[in-house]
């Protein structure tokens, strides 16, 4: 299930599904929470709180104390319930009926849970058992980004191509929610976004928004308009409009009468994704007033964090960088923008500091691994030049110099000054250079580097450089 925030996706999807099957059918069941932090709140808050207002859910639960504990749960049929988090040790080696993930987008390694592959695939994995029976749910606003300015969908219900739980929607038989006009009668989809609301387009609105009053424009525009017929329906009505609502698969069309046309898609997952426009606690005009904010930020700040958050939180959809958009609308692909007049070594005439990356390489082929960037007055980057420092200045073989080694010689990182803090980088004028404003560098690695590293940053120190590697 992909959706919104304010859908009742805890309590349908999860503590309904958990007392469904300790009451009906029992198996056991595992909860996966972001992490283990969450999955304490999980049990302390919602599982506690449903279990013990919920008579026949109650009335199942062992009395015994060693059969409860924070994480795991005990039925008097046998039913175990276990809360974790996701780690190799939690989606292995056991046995269940049910797994339910939640919120899969915002864990840092669902894609590959401590090198062992992706979450919902290990833990789909330990309900096969079962055999159909078994079943294994997940569920998140998506939190993957929308990279393809150029992308259509091939169907009427396929997803943007992006990671995470929207991978998993595009292998479904992709189910959206359709909402039945009170006017004319036709089915129109619920959709993702703010598209219903037909507001102007988020390039207009940048233009003012800034002494816009968001609440005004919110309240204006806080109604959706029938695609169909064109007629207006109010906030009011949303919960007749979800009342009478309906799941349908990708590639079917239902007609006024509710006659379902077409071949359903077919899969082995069964995939939903809502809109925030029909989230049960999510009013339409704070759906639009958060996007309304998000703008504004972005126009005052430059920062686009708010305007993510609305997009793919309250309106249930991935978000695309502002450049992204930027070039979809003028019909320009990323690569477009490259600036081909560059001079090699040579930084731009619009830029106003330059700053390096330092990536420390080990083993055999040991190096520093240099990257400069100059960046402009609007925090606008260029790339500037990209090299590997291999030779340190001790002697080696012969009259070369021996390869550097950041583990053990703490005199090797004194190349980095030398090449990178003391060095100039040629400007468009003849007569000025400009120097390294901010360097970075990786201090982790072998046994050593660490060591090293911050022996080297007290010599500079001592040389009244260290404010230039912060």
């Amino acid at each position: 299930f992909v959706g919104p925030a304010r859908t009742g996706k805890t309590a349908g999807l999860l503590l309904g599904w958990m007392a469904h099957n300790v009451v009906n059918d029992p198996g056991d069941m595992l909860f996966i929470q972001m992490t283990k932090d969450e999955a304490r709140k999980f049990s302390k808050t919602d599982v506690d709180r449903a279990i013990r207002n919920s008579p026949n859910v109650r009335a199942m639960r062992s009395t015994r104390a060693i059969d409860s504990n924070t994480f795991d749960t005990m039925f008097r049929h046998g039913m175990f319930l276990r809360i974790g988090w996701p780690t190799i040790n939690t989606v292995s080696g056991s046995t269940y009926r049910y797994v339910a993930i939640t919120d899969i987008d915002r864990m840092e390694n669902a894609e590959d849970v401590d090198g062992e592959g992706p979450l919902f695939d290990l833990a789909k994995k330990r309900t096969t058992t079962f055999l159909s029976r078994g079943m294994c749910l997940v569920e998140s606003s998506p939190g993957y980004p929308l990279l393809d300015p150029a992308w259509k969908p091939a169907t009427p219900h396929e997803g943007p191509p992006v990671g995470g739980i929207g991978t998993l929607y595009n292998r479904s038989d992709r189910h959206r929610w359709y909402w039945q006009c009170l006017d004319c009668h036709e089915h129109f989809e619920a959709a993702p976004g703010l598209g219903l609301f037909h507001l102007p387009s988020d390039e207009d609105l940048l233009e003012d928004i800034r002494t816009m009053d968001l609440s005004k424009i919110a309240k204006q525009y806080a109604r959706v308009i029938c695609p169909h017929c064109g007629s207006i329906i109010e906030s009011k009505h949303k919960t007749a409009l979800n009342a009478n609502g309906l799941w349908l698969p990708d590639n079917v069309r239902i007609t006024a009468e509710r006659e379902i046309v077409g071949t359903p898609l077919t899969s082995k997952i069964r995939g939903y994704w809502m809109g925030g426009v029909a989230a049960t606690y999510q009013p339409w005009q704070s759906l639009i007033y958060n996007h309304l904010e998000g703008l504004q930020d972005y126009a005052l700040t430059g920062s686009e964090k708010k305007l993510k958050q609305a997009i793919t939180t309250d309106q249930a959809w991935p978000y695309m960088e502002r450049y992204l958009r930027e070039a979809r609308a003028g019909q320009r692909k990323p690569q477009d923008r490259a600036e081909t007049d560059l001079v090699r070594y040579q930084v731009p005439p619009q830029t106003r500091m330059l700053t390096a990356s330092v990536d420390v390489q080990g083993g055999v082929n040991a190096r520093f691994v240099v990257q400069l960037h100059a960046v402009g007055p609007h925090m606008e980057q260029w790339l500037v030049d990209r090299h590997e420092i291999k030779w340190s200045k001790r002697p080696g073989m012969g009259t070369e110099f021996a390869p550097i080694d950041p583990g053990s010689f703490v005199e090797d990182w004194g190349v980095l000054t030398d090449k990178l803090l003391n060095a100039t980088w040629k400007t468009p004028d003849p007569n000025r250079e400009i120097k390294i404003r901010m360097l970075t560098v990786d201090s982790g690695g072998e046994d050593g580097v660490t060591h090293n590293a911050y022996a080297w940053y007290r010599q500079l120190r001592k040389a009244g450089m260290a404010h230039r590697v912060p």
